[in-house]
């Protein structure tokens, strides 16, 4: 009897010295963390930095956790987690095309409405599948115009603290509920078929709604190649100078699109007419009329995958098209101030809101309004691990080495298609935010924010991956 109870006496020690020994973060994780972060590149700048354990909490490393910090797209994270809590995966935005009265003939006697509720997916294929329904439904002439509602969001166009300088680029797209290829469309410059021709220049998707002033030449070989491409704020003029040599490849630059609900009515009139339906007028905003049943619905694909999307290319406009979508939802009130209550209530929920809460500012990071610190979006990350929609959350993360904003970073790093992470990128800031697995399977949770540096932003981005790395080779 004495020697079984010795023997589980000494089962039980040994039980406890493992428990005690995985309860432990790696040895050597500290030391080469530190040593990471005394780079010159980072001993000037803002650094914070937390790395905690996902099954129980515990901080495994961390510097400055809880000051605030610019944290750039990091802050989508928070749109993306509150909006699979309170919309769910599975989610479906709608536009709505509605006419009246019945056609006569083919003849549709009055206007075309197409509501947008905010859908961020909307595509030129989908308006253009829109106007074939048109058609096929018997609609050969309108003799009214095609009126685009985009009142389900207010009208303000821009988030608060954005830059002036990003506003004609894609990247900073004014926000709407009637929203088209992400309010934005692509300048191509092709050189022409011989010296001294002028160039190609083409948008994509192909619409009139710009007014492309081109004046580029195509020089002799060997010649300077240079092509500026601008869009004057309040205009829908693209202006495109420069020079090109034959054979050069295309220069391709992305801009924002003004008014983007009058744009969605352009295209629409223009795949109406281009499908062989007569369109009279020209198009307009307004307000959708009480006209009965909805004739046409486009359906986006589940918010799953929207948010995914958003995530692994950090989309901005899909982040701001979800903030609002919040405030919609749930108020009725499509306003940034709605979507982040809405958002502040989740993070409470969350236990993300202590004592020093988020400040966010709108919902893709472009704002230098927004403040968050390491140990805030630690918590959501864990948080989000032990949620009913956690694959989803998961799979919409960008992977190390492989998909998304991460992979051309740690491609030759043990964190390659482990680590799971959300990038952030502004002037003077960088932040990496996400999941990763030391050697023998431990998981963490992490967040690395830099803010005020000097150095190329290639050599922080390089201490963050640096880091990572030490946390999957750690055991």
């Amino acid at each position: 009897m004495q020697h079984s109870r010795r023997i589980l006496f000494a089962t039980f020690t040994i039980l406890l010295a493992a428990q005690a020994s995985l309860a432990r973060p790696p040895a050597t994780l500290q030391a080469d963390v530190a040593k990471i972060l005394n780079r010159p590149s980072l001993r000037c700048a803002h650094v914070g930095i937390i790395i905690m354990s996902l099954p129980d909490g515990e901080v495994w490393y961390s510097s400055n956790p809880d000051r605030l910090f610019l944290p750039a797209s990091n802050v989508k994270l928070f749109v993306a987690a509150a909006a699979l809590d309170q919309l769910t995966p599975q989610f479906r935005y709608q536009t709505h095309v509605r006419w009246a009265p019945s056609p006569q003939d083919g003849v549709l006697r009055g206007d075309i409405f197409i509501k947008g509720y905010g859908d961020p997916a909307l595509l030129f294929t989908h308006i253009a599948a829109l106007a074939e329904s048109v058609r096929d439904s018997g609609i050969s002439h309108i003799t009214g115009r095609v009126v685009a509602d985009d009142t389900a969001f207010d009208s303000v166009r821009y988030g608060a603290g954005w830059m002036l300088e990003d506003l004609p680029w894609y990247y900073a797209a004014e926000i709407s509920a009637l929203s088209l290829n992400g309010n934005s469309l692509q300048v191509i410059v092709r050189p022409g078929p011989a010296a001294h021709r002028p160039a190609v220049v083409t948008v994509s998707p192909p619409t009139t709604y710009m007014d492309i002033q081109a004046d580029v030449t195509t020089c002799p070989t060997g010649s300077y190649i240079g092509i500026n491409v601008e869009r004057p704020l309040g205009t829908r003029i693209v202006k495109v100078r420069g020079s090109t040599v034959p054979g050069a490849r295309p220069v391709v630059e992305r801009l924002s699109v003004p008014d983007p609900a009058l744009w969605a009515a352009h295209v629409f009139t223009e795949r109406l007419r281009a499908c062989g339906v007569q369109v009279d007028g020209e198009p307009a905003l307004g307000r959708e009329l009480a006209l009965g049943e909805i004739r046409l619905r486009h359906h986006s694909p589940p918010l799953k995958e929207i948010v995914a999307t958003m995530l692994k290319h950090s989309d901005n406009l899909m982040a701001e098209q979800l903030l609002k979508t919040l405030g919609a939802q749930t108020t009725g009130n499509g306003t940034v101030e709605d979507g982040l209550a809405v958002v502040n209530r989740f993070l409470r929920k969350a236990g993300v809101a202590s004592a020093c809460v988020p400040h966010l500012a709108d919902g893709s990071g472009l704002s230098r309004y927004n403040l968050a610190s390491p140990r805030h979006i630690a918590s959501l990350l864990r948080f989000m691990d032990r949620q009913p929609h956690r694959s989803a959350w998961l799979n919409a993360l960008p992977v190390a080495g492989v998909s998304g904003t991460l992979e051309g970073r740690m491609t030759d790093s043990p964190a390659a298609g482990i680590a799971r992470a959300k990038t952030g990128t502004m002037f003077a800031v960088s932040a990496l935010s996400g999941y990763a697995s030391t050697r023998n399977g431990r998981r963490v949770c992490f967040s690395i924010l830099v803010n005020n540096f000097v150095a190329p932003t290639r050599e922080i981005r390089q201490a963050q991956d640096d880091i990572v790395a030490a946390i999957a080779r750690a055991r």
